[in-house]
């Protein structure tokens, strides 16, 4: 009982060592299909121009929204003339100089656009609607890689089938050739027969030479695609695979592209439309300076201004009419 038991366990080890050994293997020296579709889409340089200029639409937005932020300013100054102002009094003789020679000022502004026809609105929209563009071209990009990987990965894996077979057929047409040429020295059969098994195995070896100079050939393209060093594991192709499934479930990149451009369209000419209403501007300033607005004391002094303009462009020969 006790021997039988050793030699259980021991079948269960050797079996355990096998399992890890497999394992070991194909996480070394293979790469399922998720893997090189994940490489490829990580590696094409392609894609990553199109990271780039989604990144850059991203900041081009944020830049957009941040025109439409009070704007808040500081400033600093100080001037000297050479020459200032004299007044003359009648009958006296005598003159009085109006102003300073030197002149110091400092302040803190605030500006903030009340109505803009609606422009800063829109080249938010516009900017975003962009930035949906670049990042709908890159989930194409992306599926079109992924489709390509998927496609000569599988094409690999057939190959290699292809050749497994070749090989197979091969060995079985030399076996049956040792046999015919032993039943023909025996007298059992023609110098026919070995000479047909000789044609089927030269054909089936230029079919073998075939088949390994298109798997070097799609091996070598799907590495390229990948950026790496891949290498199919060897399983079966089949006819519909869930990566695939997964890609075809979004929806039509170019139904996207249509819509969005509908919408840059409105919103675009919305933004020309924006040049015939008035524009309101509210703005508020702190200075400090000497001398302030009492230029006779000449003494350093600080004060407060604030106010609210309004401008309308009427008529400026049909311009903005004609960017519509």
């Amino acid at each position: 009982m006790n021997g039988h038991d050793n030699k259980y366990g021991f079948k269960l080890f050797y079996g355990l060592v096998i399992v890890c050994f497999m394992l070991l293997t194909v996480s070394a020296f293979g790469q399922n299909i998720k893997q090189a579709v994940a490489e490829a889409i990580k590696n094409n340089p392609r894609i990553k121009a199109q990271q780039s200029q989604v990144r850059a639409a991203g900041l081009e937005t944020e830049a957009a929204f941040g025109e439409s932020l009070p704007e808040l300013n500081f400033d600093i100054s100080y001037n000297h003339v050479t020459d200032i102002p004299e007044f003359k009094i009648p009958f006296i003789g005598s003159s009085v100089k109006i102003g300073t020679y030197d002149k110091f000022d400092s302040g803190i502004s605030l500006k903030y656009v009340l109505f803009s026809g609606f422009a800063r609105q829109n080249a938010i929209t516009l900017k975003k609607q962009m930035r949906k563009i670049h990042t709908i071209g890159l989930e194409k990009l992306k599926k079109e890689v992924a489709f390509q990987t998927i496609a000569i990965y599988r094409k690999v894996q057939a190959d290699k089938i292809e050749k497994a077979v070749l090989s197979a057929s091969g060995k079985r047409i030399e076996n049956q050739l040792k046999r015919t040429r032993s039943l023909v020295k025996e007298g059992m059969m023609l110098s026919l027969d070995t000479l047909n098994l000789s044609l089927a195995l030269l054909e089936n070896e230029n079919k073998m030479l075939v088949v390994e100079a298109n798997l070097q050939i799609d091996l070598q393209f799907l590495q390229n695609l990948t950026g790496t060093n891949t290498i199919p594991l060897e399983t079966l192709p089949v006819f519909k695979d869930a990566l695939v499934s997964q890609w075809q479930k979004q929806k039509n990149e170019q139904l996207k592209l249509l819509d969005i451009q509908k919408n840059m369209a409105e919103t675009s000419a919305a933004l020309h439309r924006s040049a015939f209403y008035p524009k309101a501007v509210v703005q508020a300033a702190y200075r400090y300076g000497k001398p302030g607005l009492d230029v006779i004391s000449n003494k350093w002094m600080d004060y407060g201004i604030w106010g609210v303009g309004v401008s309308w462009n009427l008529f400026n020969g049909r311009a903005d009419q004609l960017k519509k």
